[in-house]
């Protein structure tokens, strides 16, 4: 699903927009410096290529700081730099300029870091240090999903696939469960032993249907 929504011609759109604006700061060292004056010394997260998470959380970081961005935007000491540039620079300068005046392209930033948020609220559980955490990946997976059909329905119906899930999530959990139990303890339990031969069949049988 993620790899479905970083497809998506809007958000490739709003990304390499973002990609365009923070280019241009961090390609002007002067640009730069007064930007990092306006953010309290901070840094804006730069859209990579690639990675569905790192582009939400530089889309995120970038609509952070959107006020600021406009406030550089307008003011004297980074209108006079501009006056400076020449050629594609100065025409660069004045479409950012644009862009970041632009209510919509904020708007949309928005919309999206609020789609696409229960997502990656999973992908900071599975990522976290807590290594039980894949053992409730189920159950946030419906939490998101479940969010996603209510706040979104259009946006859930373009882009889930029930199918995709089912087909993959339980070897996930029982992968997870694996790694948890105490291997050695497992096999002196007749129960235990069991459940991992059913297991085993289990993710064989899947295996061989994805061949």
């Amino acid at each position: 699903m993620m790899e479905d929504i970083d497809k998506d011609k809007d958000v490739h759109n709003l990304v390499s927009k973002a990609q365009m604006i923070t280019s241009f700061i961090y390609g002007h060292n002067r640009i730069l410096h007064m930007m990092r004056e306006c953010i309290d010394g901070h840094d804006i997260i730069r859209p990579g290529p690639t990675r569905f998470a790192s582009q939400f959380i530089a889309l995120e970081s970038l609509h952070k700081f959107r006020h600021e961005l406009g406030t550089l935007m307008h003011s004297s000491e980074y209108l006079a730099h501009v006056a400076t540039l020449r050629g594609e620079s100065r025409d660069v300068a004045h479409e950012i300029s644009c862009l970041i005046s632009d209510h919509r392209f904020w708007d949309r930033i928005s919309y999206y870091l609020k789609l696409i948020e229960p997502l990656v609220q999973v992908l900071r559980m599975v990522d976290g240090e807590e290594k039980n955490d894949m053992g409730y990946l189920y159950e946030d997976m419906d939490k998101g999903k479940e969010r996603l059909r209510e706040k979104y329905p259009m946006a859930f119906q373009k882009w889930w696939r029930d199918t995709r899930w089912e087909s993959t999530l339980h070897l996930h959990a029982a992968g997870e469960w694996w790694v948890i139990i105490d291997y050695k303890a497992a096999q002196r339990n007749p129960h235990a032993r069991i459940a991992i031969r059913v297991l085993s069949q289990i993710t064989s049988s899947s295996q061989c249907e994805r061949n």
